[in-house]
């Protein structure tokens, strides 16, 4: 499973042992969860490392978790080196995972050995609600997260009756607490850039609005729609909902499916930054950054509706499977 949240390589014990995989018992490593938890592997092996249809082979250390619910997760060192997520984007294949009782995952994985490494704060600049934000791209999160300290701080309004399952990359499973509807995310994408259109994320109450606008053009009431803003396409808004995560270490995280979808580092790969500030610790972003991201207007994917139904339509629905 590639996944860019995960700082290490790591394979489960129950692969390990099935496969006759000696393991190196004597280099035991923390690593900390995003729920703030800390775990370690078991110790560590190594192995050759192969992408199918393709010859060379990679010799690589990979860490051992018990409890892990995947064979193999590659982290986003490797996949960067091997240019995976941007030039050879072939190698990754959709498959339908069954629903389990321990639902979501978030296997974001933070090497606390490694806290001084720039390359564990590679983040993309962005807005919520209009506040400067890092979010982490993580191919190995089925949420949308948001850090609760970073809600509370620009007083973002938290459903906390909004609460998810979740599995955790040491076979753990935690709650969510909370969430926050209808967030703006924008980005800066570039002059040449431009995100895909089924960028939304097209849960039910998106699909009904998205039906209702469409009616709206047939009958031709949304003729001004858009009018008196910039069509400087430089900047995107998208509207998601953000699952809440206490001591979450980003701002923000976006899921596999939001992505994969918008093809994030094919298309976006030139606007991510590097800082070695401590994750556990706010982000700030300079004043010159947020002047240029206020200084853009946005295009919206889709309407905000503050209709007393929509949101009790919202808080109602509950899906059977994440």
């Amino acid at each position: 499973m590639p996944d860019t949240g995960s700082a290490l390589d790591v394979v489960s014990e129950d692969f390990a042992k099935a496969n006759g995989l000696s393991i190196n018992s004597t280099k035991a490593r923390q690593f900390r969860l995003p729920n703030g938890a800390y775990s370690r592997t078991i110790g560590h092996i190594k192995a050759e490392f192969r992408f199918d249809g393709e010859d060379t082979r990679y010799e690589r250390i990979f860490h051992v978790v018990s409890g892990l619910p995947e064979d193999v997760i590659i982290g986003r060192e490797f996949l960067e080196k091997t240019q995976t997520m941007t030039l050879h984007g072939h190698r990754i294949r959709e498959y339908v995972r069954p629903c389990v009782l321990s639902g979501a995952r978030v296997f974001l994985l933070h090497d606390t050995l490694a806290d001084t490494d720039p390359a564990q704060r590679t983040v993309l600049p962005c807005t919520i609600n209009g506040q400067p934000a890092e979010a982490l791209p993580d191919t190995g999160s089925d949420l949308m997260l948001i850090s609760g300290d970073f809600a509370r701080r620009h007083n973002f309004e938290i459903y906390t009756d909004l609460r998810t399952l979740v599995q955790l990359a040491d076979g753990s499973t935690t709650w969510t607490d909370g969430m926050v509807l209808d967030a703006e995310l924008g980005f800066d994408i570039g002059d040449e850039s431009v995100l895909a259109a089924s960028a939304t994320e097209y849960d039910l109450i998106e699909y009904l609005s998205r039906a209702h606008d469409l009616a709206g053009v047939v009958n031709g009431s949304l003729a001004n729609h858009g009018k008196g803003k910039s069509q400087d396409t430089s900047r995107l808004t998208l509207v998601y909902d953000l699952h809440v995560m206490e001591d979450l270490p980003y701002d923000m995280v976006l899921s596999n499916q939001f992505v994969f979808e918008n093809r994030v580092f094919q298309r976006l790969q030139d606007q991510f930054v590097s800082t070695s500030v401590d994750p556990i610790e706010p982000r700030q972003v300079t004043q010159k950054a947020t002047k240029e991201w206020y200084a853009r207007d946005v295009f919206h994917i889709r309407n905000k509706d503050d209709s007393w139904w929509y949101k009790l339509l919202r808080i109602s629905i509950s899906p059977l499977c994440p």
